[in-house]
């Protein structure tokens, strides 16, 4: 039996996961981090990118990318990008196309069922949209389910809920708001009564509040600058970004500093939580009404609920669970996996036996950083000129593996596939079969004893002793001079945790575990410029990997334009990239090591020569 694939694509990241035989694992789509950018990138000449790589060229070419798509499906106006008009539907079908395509080349085999969640609060109208989207790139007839209810199904694979038990969902993610009652029955999640939403309500509306307020801040500059200088764009859009790490770094801490790097204004402006709660806080009070809302659609009590369940990225925000808790007067659930619950239910819902699940990690290494799948088909209205794509490629077949495609020119390279290990020798390989003679020893100029019983059982036995004391003095003697060498070889190495920020060093080993420290102006594999300490640093249970590189990469990021000095983008146009390097279960349960490490690396798999530290400036 083949797997069940769940895809989550939401307004500002896409999600996607996997289950097969009772287990869910959610499935890399972005670079560092499961989840890519909801980001599309169509090039002049019809070439395109998606995820990470696109976001990263927005800055450069923001007149060319196109975000926040699904916000606009069933709007009859285009979006723009460069000169050519698209319908927002045809945008969300090729980022849909994308998402198959890369889960299928990642796991090497095409799902048997999927699922496709939207917000609680579409109508018929835009439910067919979606429908037609998923047939136009070959998915053929999949699963659809809201949002909520793929919500809910996640959450009940971690926690005991039985039926008849009624749960309200308040689910902010990036770019909308839902929040719907559901009632657990033997086969699943029902709805009760009529889901509420707010269509312009989530993380990107937050991150505009901050934008503004930075704007506000800056004295007039912003309004100063050439709306078609192409730098004041580059300019701008990263601005933008900085907006977006402070706000989830207020998640965590108290307050942030934003760089302001523009044209004609170089300055830092400083933000805290509760300046972020004055401006966030109307619209959550808004938020807890359409749920209120929702219960009174549903005729039920917020006594009568077991919890509500906080999904979607931005109800990480401290604020959200005290005002949902205080308006309500009930407990809530912030999900395990807030950013992965939708796509984890989703994958669920998609099996054919929906009955019990583990959730596990990660499935499998993240894809190659672009790709080129069919461009979208563009959308002429009258109101924005329009042009005819280059004939793509036919799409996938719903159940025949894709073609390899070419992966998209950019800088830095795409990273290669990794390449699998030799297999290792089944037990046993090797080994006479049971009843074989065994052979004498090579060299040792044994016979085969001509009996098997008296003095020459006897001096056989002698034999075989006298050959495995022999064999063991020889392998500890080999040991002992193996383990002189290595010692020998890492005199000077020193743990990833001794390290200190500007250091550069070579790995000893195959990982940033132990360290050879060198010059900076020799060819080094890595240098520390930061080490951040994640919120969840204050509790004793270890969140995971992939968990703990979520948290601190928007950190190591804005570290990373402190250190270098310059914006990220110029940096991974020079060939630097980073790695968040995370504590192991075992240093943070028993060393108490709670810190990531921030090192910067080649972005080809190369070596650094020289300080990064300013050398962007």
């Amino acid at each position: 039996m083949g797997y069940s694939l769940g895809i989550d694509l939401g307004t500002t990241f896409t999600a996607a996961a996997r289950q097969e035989d009772g287990r869910v694992e959610i499935l890399h789509l972005g670079e560092r981090t499961h989840a890519a950018p909801t980001v599309m990138f169509i090039g002049a000449d019809g070439s395109m990118a998606f995820g990470d790589a696109a976001d990263r060229l927005g800055p450069l070419y923001p007149e060319r990318v196109a975000r926040e798509f699904k916000r606009r499906v069933g709007d009859p106006t285009p979006i723009v990008v460069g000169d050519t008009g698209y319908a927002p539907e045809s945008l969300l079908a090729t980022m849909l196309d994308w998402t198959y395509r890369t889960i299928v080349s990642s796991q090497a085999a095409v799902p048997e069922r999927v699922a496709v969640t939207h917000p609680a609060n579409w109508g018929d109208f835009k439910l067919a949209l979606l429908k037609e989207a998923t047939v136009g790139v070959g998915l053929g007839e999949v699963i659809t389910l809201s949002e909520p209810e793929a919500a809910a199904i996640s959450y009940a694979s971690q926690e005991r809920v039985d039926p008849g038990t009624v749960l309200a969902v308040y689910d902010l993610g990036g770019g909308t708001f839902d929040a719907a009652v559901l009632r657990k029955d033997q086969r699943g999640f029902s709805l009760l009564g009529r889901p509420e939403g707010i269509e312009r309500l989530g993380g990107v509306d937050i991150d505009a509040a901050v934008f503004n307020h930075v704007a506000g801040a800056t004295g007039g500059a912003l309004e100063e600058l050439d709306p078609e200088d192409s730098d004041s764009l580059s300019a701008v859009a990263r601005l933008r970004q900085e907006c977006v790490t402070a706000k989830e770094v207020l998640s965590a801490d108290t307050e942030v500093v934003v760089p302001v790097l523009l044209p004609n204004l170089n300055t830092e402006i400083r933000l805290t939580r509760s300046e972020l709660e004055m401006m966030i806080r109307p619209s959550l009070t808004e938020s807890v009404t359409a749920l209120r809302r929702a219960l009174r659609s549903a005729e039920v009590e917020p006594t009568s609920l077991r919890s509500v369940l906080l999904v979607g990225g931005s109800s990480r925000i401290p604020l959200v669970a005290q005002m949902v808790s205080t308006e309500l007067g009930l407990p809530v659930a912030v999900d395990a996996h807030p950013k992965h619950s939708i796509a984890l239910g989703a994958a669920m819902a998609a099996s054919p036996d929906p009955e019990s699940f583990a959730v596990t990690g990660s499935g499998g290494p993240p894809p190659p950083r672009s790709g080129r799948p069919p461009p979208p088909p563009s959308a002429p209205q009258p109101s924005a000129p329009t042009q005819q794509p280059p004939t793509p490629p036919p799409p996938p077949a719903p159940r025949q593996p894709p073609s390899p495609e070419p992966d998209m020119t950019e800088t830095p390279p795409p990273e290669q596939p990794l390449q699998p290990a030799q297999p290792v020798p089944p037990p046993g390989a090797g080994v006479p079969p049971p009843g074989a003679a065994e052979p004498p020893p090579p060299g040792s100029g044994a016979l085969p004893p001509r009996s098997t019983s008296g003095s020459g059982s006897k001096g056989r036995r002698n034999l075989i002793i006298i050959l495995v004391i022999l064999v063991i003095v020889a392998v500890a003697a080999l040991v002992l001079f193996l383990l002189a060498l290595s010692e020998a070889d890492d005199e000077g190495a020193i743990p990833l945790a001794d390290s200190q920020v500007g250091e550069c060093f070579d790995r000893v080993g195959g990982g940033f575990v132990e360290l050879d420290i060198i010059e900076c102006s020799d060819p080094h594999d890595g240098q520390l410029f930061a080490i951040v300490t994640p919120a969840s640093a204050e509790s004793d249970a270890y969140p995971g990997d992939s968990e703990l590189e979520e948290e601190a990469g928007p950190e190591c990021q804005a570290q990373l334009v402190r250190f270098y000095g310059a914006p990220v983008e110029e940096a991974v146009a020079t060939g630097i990239d980073f790695d968040p390097v995370v504590p192991s279960e075992a240093s943070w349960t028993q060393d108490g090591i709670r810190e990531v490490r921030c090192i910067a690396i080649d972005a080809a798999g190369g070596k650094l020569t020289g300080s990064i530290k300013g050398s962007g400036g």
